[in-house]
């Protein structure tokens, strides 16, 4: 990770200022309380926001003021990262609102939590911090602020521990174990569990047992009826041979029978047949010979009906014509009546004489008289066709019947051949029903002779059905024991095979309950042990490397005294072999305490967490309160042993300024914090 640029807006003595941060080592110089210290903690605000107990939003807004805004630059793998953060006041308290995150030239707008996990990813850190409400791990790495330093050496050796277990990943270990005995605990209440369900396994292959027993003295009681259902079946199979002969005897019966009752019907029927043909032979009598006339009516009659039709069309024109000259007789009497009145013409205005009047008169009379003609000669034209169209009705009435009579002579014509034809049928058939009489006697002569012989089949076929349905009535009592104990079979054997699921379940889960006791042990003898074991390893190594360091950077710092880590890391100060307590040092043995003990974190962290992007990069917060000039020498080598691309300080030494290739000056003027 390489710093880039911070812009700060109205965040604590800022108004608004930028600083940017070159590679290699940078000093933040100034007074104390000129506003070094602001620019360290808005690049963790911007990083990961608020923090209860570290950040707050009434700390960082300036007082007055109601919005502030963070914005940091930096290099993470060669990507360039810009991210904004900003705040707002409220009545009652201080807010973060949405932010800025750019990674290379995409630009995004994410929640405070959102550009929190994006900064932990980019950074390399567990996701497990994103939940965690303090970066621990960036405190210790990458910023310390000096007095929480002081107060991780004071603090209760405990509290210590169990944060440097955190900070370093051992407590993975702890969790482990922890995780373990509560996986212990949950294999011992599944075997408890387990038990319970194979409580009664025993019980089970007894009970087992005992069904088998009952199965095999079932089977028994079948082999005992199988020979006795054998002998019923062979009686029954032979007496049902017997008996279909005797059926096949008693068909031939029964046909016999059914044909002698046929043959007497039909003799009866045949009787009574000759005895109704002799009647209508006798009620059939020769007729005389009847002549009929060949004459065609109806061409006769559709001569006439043509005639008749001429004439009636004929008689409408006549009508036609006389209503017509009816007409213009009306119409000219109308015209003389309105001529004889008028006196002045309608048409050109002038005076009608009496002569004209007159010579109109006689001229309409010439024409009404001729009409009166032409009427009567159209009255003696139909009358006479009248006449005609009357006489032709006669005539054609008179033929009509003629055709009738015709018609009622050719039917009885007709009747008495159809006589004739029938008596000689009813002869004919007479014949054949007197031969078939003859044939119907000597068949039921022929199957009563037959049916003779058989007398006292009818009789032993019943005594043979009495007998064959007392064999069956055993045949199923035998085959309803033979059920009966099978279905009693089948549900054994049903009830084995549930028996036998249920033991092999519990055998299943017997095995299970042995496996997880293996297990358990397992856990317990071998695994917690060696995880115990291992954490131990894991430490003493830490703890070694660690004392290595920071006995090396105290004894630089410090003259006269020597300095080890316990095996709970707290600092051991020692003097010609005296222990000191952390209170007993001056301000200057303090700070190197502290320095070294950061630079020992600093260095194991990356160490154990290789693969950390803010392994280029270290801030060290007045690492020099209280030193001497003589250990402000000797800070100098320890900052040349520490590899690091890019090395803030904050410190109001300015001696320092030797140690480092760039300086920003701060000032505070009015309250208001600048950079010259």
């Amino acid at each position: 990770m390489k710093l880039k640029k911070i812009r700060l807006k109205n965040i604590r003595s800022f108004e608004e200022q930028e600083f940017r941060f070159p590679e290699g080592r940078v000093l933040l110089s100034g007074d104390i309380g000129s506003g070094k210290s602001t620019v360290l903690l808005g690049l963790e605000f911007a990083l990961f926001g608020l923090q209860t107990g570290f950040i707050a939003g009434n700390d960082l807004l300036r007082k007055g003021k109601d919005y502030g805004e963070v914005e940091a630059e930096f290099e993470i793998d060669g990507k360039p990262i810009f991210i904004q953060r900003s705040l707002k006041r409220k009545k009652r308290s201080v807010t973060q609102d949405k932010g800025f995150l750019q990674i290379e030239d995409k630009k995004e707008q994410l929640s405070p939590e959102e550009i929190k996990a994006r900064v932990l990813e980019l950074m390399k850190y567990p996701a497990s911090l994103l939940k965690s409400k303090s970066n621990l791990l960036y405190r210790f790495t990458l910023y310390t602020p000096q007095e929480q330093m002081r107060f991780i050496l004071q603090g209760k050796s405990d509290e210590r521990l169990n944060t440097l277990r955190r900070i370093f990943g051992i407590d993975k270990y702890k969790n482990i174990l922890t995780n373990l005995d509560v996986f212990s605990s949950k294999i011992k209440e599944k075997i408890k569990l387990l038990d319970l369900q194979i409580e009664y396994l025993e019980k089970d292959k007894e009970k087992l047992k005992e069904n088998q027993e009952k199965i095999d003295q079932e089977k028994l009681k079948i082999e005992k009826i199988k020979p006795l259902i054998e002998l019923v079946n062979r009686d029954i199979k032979r007496k049902e041979e017997l008996s279909e002969q005797i059926e096949e005897k008693i068909k031939k019966i029964n046909q016999l029978k059914t044909e002698n009752a046929s043959f007497k019907a039909e003799q009866s029927s045949t009787l009574r047949h000759l005895e109704d043909i002799k009647k209508q032979i006798e009620n059939i009598q020769d007729q005389e010979e009847i002549k009929i006339e060949d004459k065609n009516y109806q061409q006769e009659l559709e001569k006439i009906s043509k005639e008749l039709e001429a004439l009636s069309q004929k008689s409408k024109e006549l009508l036609l014509k006389k209503v017509e000259n009816k007409t213009k007789r009306e119409d000219f009497k109308e015209t003389h009546e309105k001529i004889s009145s008028l006196n002045i013409c309608p048409t050109c205005k002038q005076q009608v004489s009496e002569d004209y009047k007159q010579r109109f008169g006689e001229d309409i009379k010439l024409k009404i008289e001729a009409i009166a003609k032409n009427i009567q000669n159209l009255d003696s034209q139909e009358f006479e066709i009248n006449t005609k169209i009357e006489n032709m009705k006669l005539d054609l009435n008179k033929l009509r019947e003629e055709e009738k009579k015709n018609a009622v002579i050719k039917e009885k014509a007709k009747f008495i051949e159809e006589q004739r034809k029938r008596k000689t049928k009813l002869l004919e058939n007479m014949n054949e029903i007197t031969k078939r009489q003859e044939d119907i006697l000597k068949n039921l002569k022929e199957n009563e002779e037959q049916l003779n012989k058989f007398s006292d089949v009818e009789q032993a076929y019943e005594v043979l059905k009495q007998e064959l349905s007392s064999l069956k009535q055993q045949e199923r009592d035998f085959a309803i024991e033979k059920g009966r104990v099978e279905k009693e079979i089948e549900s054994l054997t049903k009830r084995i095979e549930e028996i036998n699921k249920e033991i092999i379940k519990k055998e299943k889960i017997y095995d299970r309950s042995k496996e997880l006791r293996k297990t358990n042990e397992w856990i317990l003898d071998h695994l917690t042990p060696l995880i115990l074991k291992i954490e131990k390893n894991v430490m003493l190594a830490v703890n070694i490397e660690f004392n290595k360091m920071f006995s090396s950077w105290f004894s630089m710092l410090a003259e006269n005294l020597t300095a080890r880590i316990s095996e709970d890391f707290t600092p051991i100060i020692e003097q010609q072999g005296y222990e000191i307590s952390y209170e007993a040092l001056s301000g200057g043995e303090r700070t190197a305490a502290a320095l070294a003990y950061r630079l020992a974190l600093n260095q194991i962290i990356n160490s154990l967490m290789s693969k950390l992007s803010t392994k280029g990069i270290l801030i060290l917060d007045e690492p020099t309160d209280g030193f001497s000039s003589e250990q402000l020498d000797k800070m100098k080598d320890i900052l040349n042993q520490i590899e690091v691309n890019q090395l803030l300080l904050v410190s109001h030494e300015t001696k320092i300024e030797d140690f480092v290739e760039n300086i920003i000056k701060f000032r505070k003027e009015n309250g208001t914090s600048y950079i010259n």
